[in-house]
C-alpha cells in the first residue's frame, strides 16, 4: 500500500474567494428545447510574489453561463473566483510555478466553481440547475497561450 506522502504535491492550495457573483434571471424557463446554452471561461494570474522561502500566486477564474432562446436572454450567471496557492521556492522556479498555477490551480478552482454554480443555481432558478461541463484544463491553457501569441 502506498502512503499519501508518496503522492503529495509541494504545490499547496491556501484559499479561495468569490470575487464577483452576478445573476440575471427571467424566472421563465420554457420547457422548449430550443434554448441555447453559451459557456465562457477565462483566467488570469493576478500576482506571483515571494514571502520568506515561499512562492505565492493568486489566479482568478471567471466562468459565465448564458441561457437564451431565439428571442431573449433568460439566465446569465457569472462567477469570478480567486485562488491562492504556494510552494517552497526550492521546488519550482517562477516559470514552473506559473505553470502549476495554470494547470493545478485552475483545475482546483474549476471544481470549486462547478459545485458553487450548481448549488447557487438550484436555489436561484425555478426548474433549472446550471451544470458546467467537464473541461480538459491542459487543452484550455494551451489554447489560451496560442491565442495570446
Amino acid at each position: 500500500m502506498n502512503k499519501n506522502k508518496d503522492y503529495e504535491s509541494p504545490f499547496v492550495f491556501l484559499r479561495n474567494d468569490v470575487r464577483k457573483l452576478e445573476i440575471t434571471n427571467d424566472f421563465i424557463i420554457p420547457s422548449d428545447k430550443n434554448i441555447d446554452r453559451n459557456f465562457k471561461i477565462d483566467y488570469e494570474i493576478l500576482d506571483v510574489f515571494e514571502v520568506e522561502n515561499k512562492r505565492v500566486g493568486i489566479i482568478e477564474l471567471v466562468v459565465e453561463m448564458c441561457l437564451k432562446n431565439e428571442k431573449e436572454e433568460l439566465i446569465n450567471f457569472k462567477i469570478a473566483i480567486d485562488g491562492q496557492f504556494y510552494a517552497d521556492k526550492e521546488h519550482y522556479n517562477v516559470e514552473q510555478f506559473n505553470n502549476m498555477l495554470e494547470l493545478n490551480g485552475l483545475t482546483a478552482l474549476y471544481g470549486i466553481a462547478r459545485g458553487q454554480i450548481t448549488s447557487i443555481s438550484s436555489i436561484a432558478f425555478a426548474n433549472e440547475v446550471i451544470r458546467l461541463p467537464m473541461l480538459n484544463i491542459q487543452k484550455f491553457v494551451e489554447s489560451k497561450h496560442l491565442s495570446s501569441k
